[in-house]
């Protein structure tokens, strides 16, 4: 720090992950969330670190599961039929 003490940029120094979860100001502003998980329990996760008074900018489910929307974007999404998105499975492409 004390190198780009009259820096005439912005800085700050490199905070380590504790650190940062740590700092009052991310606790102020509860950027992290906990939420409950159908496999792994309670999640914590980071929410955005902005928020708005109108938008509904907020975490509101945990992370999908592994696989969990696939056969969703296959149909949905890439136009795929069962049988073709069956196959996909049983080849072992997507799970």
């Amino acid at each position: 720090m004390g190198l780009f003490k009259n820096a005439t940029f912005p800085n700050g120094p490199i905070n380590k992950m504790k650190d940062v979860f740590e700092d009052e100001h991310v606790k102020t502003i509860e950027l992290v969330k906990e939420l409950p998980h159908p496999d792994a329990g309670t999640l914590k996760v980071v929410g955005p670190p902005t928020l708005y008074s109108e938008g509904g900018n907020s975490v509101r489910i945990a992370p999908p599961t592994l696989g969990q929307h696939t056969k969703d974007i296959l149909s949905n999404f890439l136009g795929y039929h069962d049988r073709k998105i069956d196959g996909l499975f049983d080849s072992k492409v997507v799970r």
